[in-house]
């Protein structure tokens, strides 16, 4: 595994009307590695999540993909630089079945599929790898929250990306679903895809990441291991409350 950046992130700020919601982040994603971003409600998550993949552009700051300044890409134009990502509110094309709603992914990004057999042979792989194959007659709305997570999975991975960014494909899921999760996603790292996830699962974040990086108040507010990071006094203050933390101190 390299340790070059995939991703580096320098000095992003991004202001809302005068509403600051992000200041001042720094970070990197090795290239290979599942990295996580943790913090409450309100850090400022989805809003760095957003400015990395193209949506927002950063008040300040720039945002750097394999040494080259991709600040003012949108998010159209990142399935072709070998990026996807998955959304927390699953947006399925709800009136067609699992098989159609990859399909139609295949055709987009740096690897778009040429002809509809292509587009259909490498659905029917996808679905294979992620566990949806028996279901891909199924209508995407019939479908319970677990599966339409897996769905957002697989047409993300239709787009054959090298990087992939997960927004909080776990909430809402048991525990035994959670495990799933977690082995599918350790699954599409092993096939050499780097990840960048913010989950509120802890479970999931210490299972996974190899780096966390943690926000509180659009702050970066520690870096490091998961283990680094949970014995962080800061992060044990942010979430467990001044008294907790100085009883697990």
């Amino acid at each position: 595994m390299s340790s070059t950046p995939i991703i580096e992130v320098r000095h992003i700020t991004k202001r809302f009307k005068g509403l600051t919601a992000v200041k001042d982040v720094s970070f990197s994603i090795k290239e290979g590695a599942i990295t996580g971003m943790i913090g409450p409600n309100g850090a400022g998550k989805s809003t760095t999540f957003n400015m990395i993949c193209g949506y927002y552009p950063p008040t300040e700051g720039r945002i750097f993909f394999r040494g080259q300044d991709i600040t003012d890409k949108k998010a159209y134009d990142y399935t072709k630089m070998k990026i996807a990502r998955t959304f927390q509110i699953m947006k399925p094309l709800k009136n067609l079945s699992v098989l159609e709603n990859v399909v139609a992914s295949c055709y987009f990004g740096h690897a778009a599929a040429k002809n509809e057999r292509e587009a259909r042979e490498r659905a029917m792989d996808v679905l294979q790898f992620t566990g949806l194959y028996e279901k891909r007659h199924i209508l995407s709305k019939d479908m319970g929250t677990p599966d339409q997570k897996r769905l957002e999975m697989a047409r993300a991975l239709a787009t054959k990306p090298e990087l992939l960014f997960l927004d909080e494909n776990m909430a809402g899921l048991n525990p035994a679903e959670t495990e799933a999760a977690i082995e599918l996603i350790r699954s599409i790292n092993k096939s050499g895809v780097t990840i960048f996830l913010i989950e509120h699962i802890m479970q999931a974040v210490v299972s996974l990441c190899e780096e966390v990086i943690v926000l509180h108040h659009g702050e970066k507010i520690a870096e490091g291991t998961p283990e680094q990071v949970m014995n962080d006094p800061m992060v044990m203050e942010v979430y467990l409350g001044k008294k907790e933390a100085s009883n697990h101190a």
